[in-house]
């Protein structure tokens, strides 16, 4: 079914759905799984609450009273609970949310005056990226399920991806294969990378796979999925697309089994089963089968085929193969089996061997329009690994409520929100799943919005509190926000370096496109309101979560005093800047450890609780410290460490904080030397603008100390707060006002568009009046590939000519587009066409361009890059 045949089953259906004394019929039988959700969240008051059920084609609700009772009329569960999340956030004034609750509710209950009506606009409301499940979820039991599989109902999702447990699949297959349970075992990852292993990605890191760990999550997942389906949710399963364990060749030796290049600086690549071959339809069927057996029908699954991989052949007519086996493979064992394939590593012809109403396509980070006539889901991302850091777009997302009306998204039949790690930046996700069930609009009022949002959460009508979440559509929240896809960072949690632009090897960066003093006055707004809201726990975790993210950018310009001091050989201002630095991250991580979310130790925590001994204890702690710190090997080539970099008691403490104070103790060694022999760490930003081992004898010592802190588990980490948010929170607001800058009138920089990636910008004093060649990094600064417009967008009036703009990989040339354009005044030809390579090939990428601007001191601006042609 396209769109336009879900929009005339939709309007055949409207009068039923939403006049108050005609709506669709209710026929007063009950579904027990809405009691018990409603019951679940509200407790006693539920019993002044009706669940009744009503028929319609599609997602349907209306909110009612009768006499002192709320009635709830639903044709499922799921409308239902977005009944319930409508009632509860705009006459309840509460709010359940990924970052807190507020649901203790008055005697009496607010009631509706007039009824009023919700339909499900599109037909898909998919929640999950596969990282989700490592970088959040790794560790949850029944009890953290329960409550995300509720607030799942209440956002009206329904297909959840269901990934827990999988691991049990895989250990049954290859037991019918004829694999040792050790082997298998072996072969499989640590708890937290898992997700990685399912997309093809790595083997064995992390584990071996403790026998405790598969028996009790077959039954949590069972558990989950039997809830997901109860509450009518569609689960969508892990499908088989040819990965097996490197063993397997000696197992089968005729079998097309290649191995793939290694992931990310891992030391050997995984083991790819050629589709085409007889035993993957084999293999493909005995998943699916036991799928079923351990956690009953799924009939969608996820199937990514070649995920941030190469496949073996390009050739049109293999790739359609290759496609074809996947469906056939899945409906020799499902017959209604269907497949979810995200957009991320997406191959034309695969798309187009499958049948188009056995596909459904999920666009992670909603930039396309079109995918070949496909059905599409359009969606968020927003976050890469788990980190932690307040902001984005939330135009963008408040603006899906119009998906299902505009034109150019016809293919488009639902929406998703598919960050890596959950629990953060609530009004991002919260904006875009409300959407389906909201009148298009809300985009137009975004403060109002916010001012709901925010009414909902305190359980207050106005006050301090309320207007500082209304302020921050003024800068965190604000249009084109650059925390749309560039995580807000801090140097606090880099590796450290004086001229490093982030801590993350991609979508991370310490630059702000709002100026920090705002964000400062809100937080500073919000403290104000202690008084009134100090035993809300929702206003103390935003109180937290506001001064880490202020005192987060803070630390960016503490640093460049730290760098500025070090550059003139300034010993007493090092010093004294270092110890500013130093300090700030001490009293943050002091404030974060006042909230279980903040704290390294529930992490760790958490882990623990899933060994039956200590040696198991142990081992889910040394990958649960992993996964934050390093991630991979720590002897091979170092890629992704950081890159689930968080903000967080305990590991700022422990980890971040000490490898700053032993390169400040380095660098105090280095500042009495002439400026031409002083180490420059410009120099030593080899992977994705950040030092490696092999760069420097200090890295190469420092990341053996990293390595022993997670692979041996240094310290101990506990899941007790400690101290008091609020007076903290007045505490370091007093003491760090003074050094909060506060920036001058100029230039506005130009807003980046939400489909495009942020590459790089220049300021004043870099350029000259004649020809002058520039670079920029711009590793890990997209995640896609095929051909962009590069644009120069200038901030000012001052006439600046670019030419020879250039792609490099390793010193190479990619790509060059040679003509010359203009940007600020007299503005013309400032589009560049660059052919951007596989984001998994992309290590060592530069921008380079010829510039030459009319006025040296004052120009500035940014680059980034928009997809010109589908790829």
């Amino acid at each position: 079914m396209n769109r336009r045949q879900f929009q005339k089953l939709l309007a055949a259906t409207a009068a039923a759905a939403f006049a108050p004394t005609a709506h669709a019929a209710a026929t007063g039988t009950p579904f027990p799984a809405a009691d018990a959700l409603v019951k679940r969240l509200l407790g006693a008051a539920a019993a002044k609450i009706r669940c009744e059920k009503i028929e319609a084609e599609v997602d349907t609700y209306t909110i009612d009273r009768d006499g002192g009772t709320l009635v709830l009329r639903g044709s499922s569960p799921i409308a239902i609970g977005a009944a319930l999340n409508d009632w509860l956030r705009h006459d309840a004034k509460r709010q359940l949310s990924w970052t807190g609750e507020n649901l203790i509710l008055p005697a009496t209950l607010p009631l509706p005056e007039t009824p009023r009506s919700g339909k499900a606009a599109l037909k898909h409301r998919v929640a999950y990226n596969f990282c989700t499940f490592g970088y959040t979820m790794a560790w949850w039991d029944w009890a953290e399920w329960e409550r995300e599989i509720d607030f799942l109902a209440l956002m009206g999702v329904n297909m959840p991806l269901a990934m827990v447990g999988h691991e049990c699949v895989w250990r049954s297959v290859f037991t019918k294969l004829g694999m040792s349970d050790l082997a298998i075992r072996s072969f499989l990852c640590g708890p937290c990378f898992l997700p990685w292993q399912f997309m093809a990605n790595i083997e064995s890191w992390g584990g071996p796979m403790p026998v405790s760990w598969l028996e009790s999550h077959q039954a949590l997942g069972r558990r989950i999925q039997d809830r997901m389906r109860e509450l009518g949710m569609t689960p969508i399963a892990p499908g088989f697309t040819g990965y097996v364990p490197l063993a397997l060749r000696e197992l089968k030796p005729d079998a097309k089994i290649l191995q793939k290049k290694p992931w990310f600086g891992f030391p050997q690549g995984t083991a790819q089963l050629d589709p085409t071959d007889p035993l993957y339809a084999r293999l493909a069927s005995m998943f699916v089968e036991e799928q079923q057996r351990l956690f009953g029908e799924a009939h969608w699954y996820a199937c990514d085929v070649f995920h941030e991989s190469k496949p073996p052949s390009n050739d049109p007519e293999y790739l359609g193969a290759v496609g074809k086996m996947l469906i056939d493979a899945l409906m020799k064992a499902d017959p209604k089996a269907k497949i979810a394939m995200q957009t991320w590593t997406l191959y034309e012809p695969v798309v187009k061997a499958i049948p188009e109403d056995r596909l459904l396509l999920l666009d992670l980070d909603g930039r396309r329009k079109d995918y070949w006539g496909r059905a599409f889901v359009s969606g968020v991302i927003h976050n890469f690994g788990g980190r932690v850091y307040l902001g984005g777009n939330l135009k963008k997302s408040l603006e899906f409520d119009r998906h299902a009306t505009r034109d150019d998204l016809k293919n488009v039949q639902g929406l998703g929100v598919f960050c890596e790690g959950s629990r953060a930046n609530s009004p991002i996700y919260m904006a875009a799943l409300e959407g389906t069930f909201r009148t298009p609009g809300a985009g137009e009022d975004a403060k109002g919005w916010l001012r709901e949002w925010a009414v909902s959460r305190f359980g207050v009508e106005e006050g301090p509190a309320i207007e500082a979440w209304v302020s921050t559509w003024d800068h965190v929240y604000a249009p084109g926000s650059s925390a749309s896809y560039q995580s807000g960072e801090s140097p606090l949690c880099a590796r450290p370096t004086l001229n490093g632009k982030a801590s993350s090897p991609s979508a991370g960066s310490f630059s702000r496109s709002y100026a920090l003093e705002k964000l400062w006055d809100a937080w500073a707004l919000l403290a104000s309101d202690g008084q009134r809201l100090g035993t809300v726990d929702t206003y103390r975790y935003d109180l937290v979560d506001w001064g880490r993210q202020a005192l987060a950018d803070l630390s960016v310009t503490l640093r460049k005093n730290i760098l500025t001091a070090y550059e003139a050989g300034d010993r007493a201002a090092f010093d004294k800047s270092s110890k500013q630095f130093l300090d700030l991250g001490r009293d943050l991580d002091r404030l974060l450890g006042t909230r279980l979310e903040f704290r390294l130790g529930t992490w760790l925590t958490t882990a623990r609780r899933w060994g039956k001994d200590a040696a198991e204890k142990k081992l889910h702690e040394r990958a649960a410290r992993l996964l934050v710190t390093l991630w991979g090997p720590n002897r091979q080539a170092q890629v992704n460490f950081d890159y689930s970099n968080r903000q967080w008691h305990g590991l700022l403490g422990s980890f971040y904080l000490k490898r700053w104070e032993k390169y400040l103790v380095f660098l105090q060694s280095e500042i009495g030397k002439p400026k031409e022999q002083r180490l420059d760490d410009k120099t030593l930003l080899k992977v994705y603008g950040r030092p490696g081992p092999d760069n420097h004898p200090f890295f190469k010592e420092l990341a053996e100390w990293e390595w022993q802190w997670a692979d041996q588990c240094l310290g101990t980490f506990t899941a007790e707060t400690e101290g008091d948010s609020f007076a903290i929170s007045r505490e370091l607001i007093a003491k760090y006002a003074a050094l909060v800058p506060r920036a001058a009138k100029g230039p506005v920089r130009p807003a980046i568009p939400e489909d495009a990636f942020a590459l790089g910008d220049w300021s004043g004093g870099k350029l000259a009046k004649e020809w002058k060649k520039v670079r920029w990094s711009v590793e890990g600064k997209f995640s896609d590939s095929g051909k962009f417009g590069v644009i120069f967008q200038s901030n000012g009036s001052e006439a600046t000519r670019v030419r020879s703009v250039t792609l490099y990989q390793n010193g190479k040339v990619v790509s060059s587009d040679p003509h010359e354009g203009r940007t600020g005044a007299g503005q013309s030809d400032n589009v560049w066409t660059l052919v951007f390579p596989d984001v998994t090939q992309a290590e060592g990428l530069e921008i380079e361009a010829e510039i030459a601007t009319e006025d040296p001191v004052k120009s500035s601006g940014v680059i980034f890059a928009k997809r010109t042609a589908a790829k």
